[in-house]
């Protein structure tokens, strides 16, 4: 139990120590700090598990996502390395290509890689022609 002393800034236990008044305030004030930091840390998580959930949806559903998110969480977030993680796939070197299909350049057709293996080689090139 506590007593108040004569004296406002000091409190008695039962023990007889006396423990002063900003002692007191000091706990109190580093709970409120250790109270924050738990919840920050904890939105931290939840946002976190939540960015890396998005990563891991249809580029559709995490563009859409991204495009209302503000750019102070790219300095936020280690977007680089849950990028990475959450696209990294399941192909190993010399595993099968999955199919896919591709419209032509010049939209006159859609090439299937399915049609084409065994046949020929087939090379894919990302980039600009000019």
């Amino acid at each position: 139990m506590i007593y108040l002393t004569a004296r406002s800034n000091e409190l008695t236990h039962l023990s007889g120590m006396q423990t002063n008044g900003s002692q007191v305030g000091w706990r109190l004030y580093m709970r409120k700090v250790l109270k924050t930091a738990l919840v920050l840390f904890l939105t931290y998580s939840i946002a976190l598990i939540g960015f890396f959930t998005a990563m891991c949806q249809s580029p559709e559903v995490f563009s859409r996502i991204m495009s209302k998110t503000p750019n102070l969480v790219f300095l936020v977030f280690p977007f680089k390395p849950m990028w990475l993680n959450a696209r990294r796939g399941e192909l190993r070197v010399g595993d099968e290509a999955p199919d896919f299909s591709l419209e032509r350049q010049d939209k006159s057709a859609t090439v299937q890689l399915s049609a084409s293996r065994g046949k020929k080689p087939v090379v894919l090139i990302f980039g600009s022609y000019t």
